[in-house]
């Protein structure tokens, strides 16, 4: 946990006010049972008949050290507020700044829901008990040890009842701590799972109702709400016992002083206020004891938080920037395409096995290059290392003749327009979906991108043309809509190459064969190359590339497949046959 509060810069200040007026604060508060002793004894129980002047002085004192620790608790309760929104917002900063520099493989393996849980959950419960550090966590100890020392000063004997009550109270706390950090670290685990639950139901809510699966979501959300119940009543249950032994400890205690400490006075050896102020201080030693062990059992869930969140912190993103430019600079952006001996597999979540064997090709400057093969033979892996969204595990991927891993990252996805197998919209208006493409577009290059992609005048028939809002994932517009709209999202950044994951499916023959003319038309000497399932989006392709399983099985025009390669020849086929049937 230490090394997270290097996140309290820019609020250091105020975390060192905190503590500084909690022991102020103490202090008011611990001179309070020494002047109501000087009241009892030297006012009330004075020869005489009682001490009025007495009684006036020392109360118009104890009304000063009240206004003096409310004027402290309202500067800490400020300073400390200060401080752990600051820490948190540092943290939330950084942990969303690692999450961005994490690779696909590095997201794959903490997973979305998890990184969620991270950021939000985890965060607050290290705020809470950084909240708890500033204020209890200095309040407590400094008590409970000015106590101590002034329970010694009244009377040595009756201090012994401290010397048997606090061990006891510490080794119960440090037993529940060690078994509650191992069941919070489970129980943040827990966490984890509901959110999956939750974002995976909420993501593919309308898949769920398509296929009539609402009982089927709800009884695995129950099992993964279920889970963390158990989690948690399994920590609470062991809590609980806390107050009892302390309670116990206390009373205990407190009987045992006024036992002796009544035989004291009795015998004329302790006076009456010196007695009740002992009670006191006793009472903010054990008190302090207990506030002390709710503090540590929270810093044994802290610290399983503490835990996931440096593991966070700490990941060495697989994929690492250059940081330093070819000597000679990087080539021009020609569009040249070249898989040298390729091999990939997904290493920290895969089965281990090569998803990609030995891949070999090359794509000219401005050419057209399909890649077809089955569900499953790495096609998707394949595009994805040319922006470098994964490093190939054996051989290269080059780009403009230069190593993808030799470019610095901006530099070269700056190259590339891509257009995922899902596609992602923002919530937001269509124009400021359509800047992702290019920061600084006028409306008129936006128009010009839309009516390339074949879906302007859609646009512009919604009542708000490129200021209507779009819902977040773009939900309310179709799955040909939302396609040809990352088709111009991708087209506006004029890349040298633009790649098209199975991005046409939900687009009829028709329309896909006008954008492919657009693509002639408006990109030119642009490398475009497209996953697709249908032979009739790929057959006009200068190139096209068959994969089968790891593989490479063919490659070359559609007619030159047609005769060489098995494996084209039966999608071809296939696809015929289910055209004439």
């Amino acid at each position: 946990m230490l090394k997270l509060l290097k996140y309290l810069k820019g609020y250091r200040k105020y975390a060192l006010i905190t503590p500084l007026m909690i022991l102020l604060e103490a202090v008011c508060e611990l001179l309070m049972p020494k002047y109501m002793s000087s009241i009892i004894d030297d006012g009330i129980n004075a020869a005489g008949g009682g001490n009025m002047n007495v009684i006036l002085v020392t109360g118009g004192k104890m009304i000063l050290l009240c206004v003096g620790a409310v004027i402290c608790g309202i500067i800490v309760g400020k300073a400390s507020s200060i401080a752990v929104q600051g820490f948190g917002y540092n943290l939330r900063k950084a942990m969303f700044g690692k999450i961005s520099e994490l690779s696909f493989a590095d997201i794959d393996r903490f997973s979305s829901a998890s990184l969620i849980t991270r950021i939000t959950n985890d965060v607050n419960v290290i705020q809470q008990m950084v909240n708890m550090g500033l204020r209890m966590l200095v309040r407590a100890p400094a008590m409970l040890i000015f106590a101590i020392v002034i329970c010694f000063g009244i009377n040595v004997r009756l201090t012994v009842i401290l010397v048997v009550a606090v061990p006891v109270l510490a080794i119960s706390v440090a037993t529940l701590m060690n078994i509650c950090r191992k069941l919070f670290d489970t129980m943040q685990k827990k966490i984890d799972g509901l959110n999956q639950s939750v974002q995976e139901n909420l993501i593919a809510i309308r898949v769920v109702k398509a296929f009539v699966r609402e009982k089927h979501e709800k009884e695995k959300f129950r099992r993964a709400n279920d889970d963390l119940t158990n989690a948690a009543i399994n920590v609470v249950t062991k809590i609980v016992l806390m107050m009892p032994i302390m309670m116990t400890v206390l009373h205990v205690a407190m009987v045992c002083s006024l036992w002796f400490g009544g035989k004291y006075v009795l015998e004329g050896s302790f006076l009456t206020g010196e007695l009740y102020s002992f009670i006191s201080y006793i009472s903010t030693v054990l008190i302090s004891i207990m506030m002390l062990s709710m503090i540590l059992l929270n810093v044994a869930r802290a610290r399983a938080c503490a835990d996931r969140i440096n593991e966070v912190l700490e990941t060495i993103p697989d994929i690492t920037d250059t940081e330093t430019e070819p000597e000679n600079g990087y080539p021009g952006a020609t569009g040249a395409v070249a898989f040298e001996n390729v091999s990939f597999k997904y290493a920290k979540t895969g089965t281990g096995d090569d998803v990609l064997n030995n891949i070999s090709f090359s794509v000219a400057p401005g050419s057209f290059v399909a890649i077809v093969g089955g569900t499953g033979v790495g096609k998707s892996s394949l595009v994805n290392l040319i922006p470098r969204f994964y490093d190939v595990t054996g051989g290269s991927v080059k780009v403009d003749g230069l190593d993808v891993r030799s470019y610095g990252l901006d530099e070269l996805r700056s190259r590339i327009g891509m257009v995922l197998q899902n596609n992602v919209l923002f919530s937001g208006t269509v124009r400021e979906n359509m800047l992702w493409g290019k920061e600084d577009a006028s409306d008129e290059e936006i128009a010009q991108a839309l009516k390339n992609a074949m879906i302007y005048d859609t646009i512009m028939s919604f009542p708000e043309g490129l200021d209507t809002m779009l819902d977040q994932g773009g939900v309310n517009l179709s799955g040909g809509q939302k396609q040809r709209l990352c088709i111009a999202r991708a087209m506006l950044r004029k890349p040298a190459i633009l790649i098209l994951d199975d991005s046409t499916s939900a687009v009829d023959s028709a329309t896909e064969a006008e954008i492919r003319k657009s693509f002639q038309e408006n990109l030119d000497g642009t490398t475009v190359i497209i996953i697709a399932q249908r032979i009739s989006s790929v057959r006009y392709a200068d190139s096209i590339i068959v994969l089968e399983d790891d593989h490479i099985a063919g490659m070359g025009t559609h007619d030159e497949l047609l005769s060489s390669c098995d494996v084209y020849k039966e999608i071809y086929d296939s696809q015929q046959e289910g055209v004439s049937e």
